[in-house]
C-alpha cells in the first residue's frame, strides 16, 4: 500500500484565466491530519476540490488513495468531505436529511444516530434544517462527510460558526480518525485550532504549495533563582549567542545540540539551571515568517 493518501505532482489549475494552482505539489502521508493554512483566495479550496476530481487540472496528475486523479469513480467511495459549507435541505429535520445522504451512500440507519450522537447533534435531530444555527448546520454537514467511514476527510473551514464546546468535540474526533490510520486534511484561519490538531501543515500562497515547518526556536533556560536571569542573558551573549529576556526564563538562540555548551558556562558562572526546554517556533510565528509582507515585497 502507498504510504502517501494523496499524492499530487506539478498541478495547474486555471479557473476564469487565471491560475489559482500553478506548479503544486504535495505528498500527504496516510494515518495523519495536515493542515491548510493560507489567505483568502490563496487556493485552498480549490486544492481540495482538485482532489475530489471536482476539478479537472490543465496540467499535473497525482493519486488519490492509490487510485489516479482522473478516475475519482474509484477512490470517492472512500473519501468524505465538507466543502464551501453543509448542503442540506431546510424543509427536511436534520436527521431525515442525514437518512437520505445515508441511503445514497449505502450506510445503514444506525450510523445515522451514531453520527448525530457524535457531533452533538442528537437534540436537534428532530428539527427541520431551515431553524438551524449556523454552528448546528456545520455540525450535520460534519455528520454527512463521516456517514462512509471515510479512509480520507477533507474539511473546508469546519469550525465556521461552532462555539468552544462545538469546536473541541470536532477536533477530538478529527484526532481520532488519525488514530485509527486515517487521513485528514483540514483548513481553517483559527491557526490554534490546527496547531493543537494537526501533525503537519501546509501552505498554500499565490497558488504555490509547499510544506510549513514549525522549526526549533532555541533553547528555553529558566533559572532556579529569577534575580540570575540576566545572568543567563550575559553568559549566552558571551558565547556569542542572542538571548531573549523574558519574566522568569531566557530563550536562546541555540540548536539542542549546545545546549551542553551552555551548560557548562552557567555552571562556571555559577547560576543554577531550574529546566532547559527545546522551544519551538508556533505555527503562527512560522506562518507570519513565511508570508511577505508589504515591507519585505518592497525591498
Amino acid at each position: 500500500m502507498n504510504s502517501h493518501a494523496v499524492v499530487l505532482d506539478d498541478i495547474r489549475m486555471e479557473l476564469g484565466g487565471r491560475a489559482v494552482l500553478d506548479s503544486a505539489s504535495l505528498r500527504l502521508p496516510r494515518g495523519q491530519v495536515t493542515g491548510l493554512v493560507g489567505a483568502n483566495g490563496a487556493g485552498k479550496s480549490t486544492l481540495m476540490r482538485v482532489m475530489l476530481g471536482l476539478l479537472r487540472p490543465q496540467r499535473g496528475d497525482g493519486h488519490v488513495l492509490g487510485h489516479p486523479l482522473a478516475r475519482p469513480d474509484a477512490y470517492l467511495p472512500h473519501v468524505g468531505a465538507l466543502i464551501d459549507g453543509p448542503g442540506a435541505d431546510p424543509a427536511l429535520k436534520g436527521r431525515a436529511n442525514l437518512r437520505v445522504l445515508a441511503r445514497l451512500a449505502g450506510a445503514p440507519d444506525s450510523r445515522v444516530d451514531e453520527l448525530l450522537d457524535e457531533v452533538g447533534m442528537t437534540g436537534a435531530a428532530l428539527r427541520r434544517v431551515r431553524g438551524y444555527s449556523l454552528g448546528m448546520r456545520q455540525r450535520l454537514g460534519i455528520a454527512g462527510a463521516l456517514l462512509k467511514d471515510p479512509e480520507l476527510l477533507l474539511l473546508d473551514e469546519p469550525t465556521n460558526g461552532l462555539d468552544p464546546f462545538a469546536t473541541a468535540r470536532l477536533l477530538h474526533l478529527v484526532r481520532e480518525r488519525a488514530r485509527r490510520g486515517h487521513t485528514v486534511v483540514i483548513s481553517s484561519h483559527v491557526l490554534a485550532d490546527l496547531e493543537s490538531v494537526c501533525d503537519g501543515f501546509v501552505l498554500v500562497e499565490d497558488g504555490r504549495v509547499r510544506e510549513l515547518r514549525r522549526g526549533p526556536g532555541g533553547l528555553r533556560i529558566t533559572p532556579a533563582d529569577p534575580a540570575q536571569l540576566e545572568g543567563v542573558t550575559r553568559t549566552a551573549e558571551e558565547l556569542g549567542l542572542k538571548a531573549a529576556l523574558h519574566d522568569a526564563y531566557v530563550v536562546v538562540d541555540a540548536a539542542p545540540e549546545r545546549a551542553p555548551d551552555i551548560m557548562r558556562a552557567l555552571v562556571a558562572a555559577d547560576i543554577g539551571i531550574r529546566e532547559v526546554t527545546e522551544q519551538h517556533t508556533g505555527l503562527r510565528q512560522a506562518f507570519a515568517a513565511s508570508v511577505p509582507t508589504p515591507q519585505r515585497e518592497q525591498q
